[in-house]
Order: C-alpha cells, then structure tokens, then sequence
C-alpha cells in the first residue's frame, strides 16, 4: 500500500526553469509586440503606450498626401438654384 519512489516522481510534472525578467524598455518595437502577443512578457503601461505611439506615428505617415484638390468638390459661394421634388397627387400652380 505504500507508493514507490519512482511513480510518484514521474507523475509530477517538471517545472520550467523561471527565466530572467525581460527589461521592455531595451526591446525594439517589433520584439516587444512579438513578445506580448506571444504571452511571454506582460506589457507595462509604459509599453503600451510606446506601442500605440509606434502605431499612431506610423499612420500619420500613411495617410499623408500631396495637397491637391478633391475631384467633384464644388466651392463654398456657388450656390445653384434647386428646385424641389415633385410631390406626386398635387398639382402644382
């Protein structure tokens, strides 16, 4: 009735060795994302926000564009005369 050595020492699962703590801070952008997607490093504030600047940065420079104008834009002082729709049933005078 008594449990050998040996099959409880195998039943026990091995721990992992723990690892050093990662500085975030030393991490490029690209190796810090990768790390916190990968689930290896829990992102700080500080981080994240270097993150979100990353990214906000980066589509300022996407979205910029040479000045020109918008095809169809009309300009703000040409008012045309419109006429309203025809209401169907009412004759008009």
């Amino acid at each position: 009735m008594t449990a050998k050595p040996a099959e409880s020492a195998a039943a026990a699962p091995i721990p992992e060795a723990p690892t050093a703590p990662v500085d975030q801070a030393d991490l490029s952008l690209k190796d810090l994302a990768r790390a916190i997607l990968a689930r290896k490093v829990r992102p700080r504030v500080a981080s994240v926000r270097r993150l979100a600047q990353a990214v906000l940065d980066e589509g300022k420079k996407g979205t910029k564009k040479a000045g020109g104008k918008k095809k169809g834009a009309k300009k703000k002082g040409a008012k045309e005369s419109r006429k309203l729709a025809r209401i169907p049933g009412q004759n008009g005078r």
